[in-house]
């Protein structure tokens, strides 16, 4: 009979969800949650989330901001530096600036909305004013991301205090867990270069340095899965996340637009897609 291994992999399940359940108490994503999103873009994007009924995430590494990712990593590093964390894990993260391979191993996609009730400058999203914005219920994009098991649906955080206390929480966590459950020197590398790992990848993505506060971004993410079936689109692959037609709560004309007939091409684009002629176009 073979020996009793007390690390098997239901163990190692049990300390995956243990993890788990404390990253979800460190980031109550919830309650932090605006009522409402908005998301700027042009007639043709307009078009399309209304017609298909669904919204296009691009995959992070080819976002207009090519630093994404990367400054969640600076803040890891600092902070990764300072705890009781094996050797053999930090030197690695000391020496490389990929955000645990959020750019190269992992594929991520975003959709990026603004939670700013007036906010000029993210028009220039929007074909530099002469678009549209699309005002979202917030709400109803969070419970449509099924507790995160479709996609994640989360503020950004700017704060530099706010970034270094989640990062430590993080890590010092997983340290508490790691000695609770006596985990030796094999398992160790298991934890922290797998589960710990992909923790504080989570961790990273959700920040961004402060000068782009004015954002006040809530994004989708979407990780890599057989079931997205990608796409390209303007040069950019990108992955649909389907929306529920009462998630859509206003529209709102760009400052440069200057279309006279664009309110019935759009209240027409609606009524076909089954909205009523309640939903408001300002």
């Amino acid at each position: 009979m073979a020996p009793h291994n007390p690390f098997d992999e239901n163990f190692r399940l049990n300390v995956r969800e243990e993890l788990r359940r404390a990253d979800s108490e460190i980031f109550p994503d919830n309650s932090s949650i605006p009522d409402e999103v908005t998301h700027y873009t042009s007639f043709a994007g307009l078009k399309g989330i209304i017609e298909k009924q669904e919204i296009w995430c691009t995959d992070i590494r080819e976002v207009d901001d090519s630093s994404e990712c990367d400054y969640g990593m600076d803040v890891i590093r600092n902070i990764i530096a300072r705890k009781s964390v094996p050797k053999e894990f930090v030197m690695p993260v000391l020496r490389h600036n990929s955000l645990f391979g959020a750019k190269d191993r992992f594929t991520f996609f975003i959709a990026c909305f603004c939670s700013a009730q007036s906010e000029s400058r993210m028009w220039e999203y929007a074909d530099d004013g002469a678009g549209f914005a699309i005002v979202f219920d917030a709400k109803r994009l969070f419970d449509a991301s099924d507790g995160g098991n479709a996609y994640g649906f989360a503020p950004v955080i700017y704060d530099e205090g706010e970034q270094i206390d989640k990062t430590a929480k993080v890590i010092d966590r997983a340290i508490r867990l790691q000695r609770d459950k006596g985990l030796p020197p094999g398992e160790l590398k298991r934890f922290w270069s797998g589960e710990v790992e992909f923790s504080l990848m989570l961790c990273g993505l959700r920040f961004k340095a402060t000068r782009w506060k004015h954002q006040r971004e809530v994004r989708i993410v979407v990780a890599e899965a057989d079931s997205l079936n990608p796409f390209v689109h303007a040069g950019k692959t990108r992955v649909a996340v389907p929306l529920e037609r009462p998630a859509i709560i206003r529209i709102v004309r760009g400052p440069k637009h200057t279309g006279t007939d664009t309110t019935e091409q759009i209240r027409e684009i609606l009524i076909h897609a089954g909205y009523g002629n309640d939903l408001a176009i300002l």
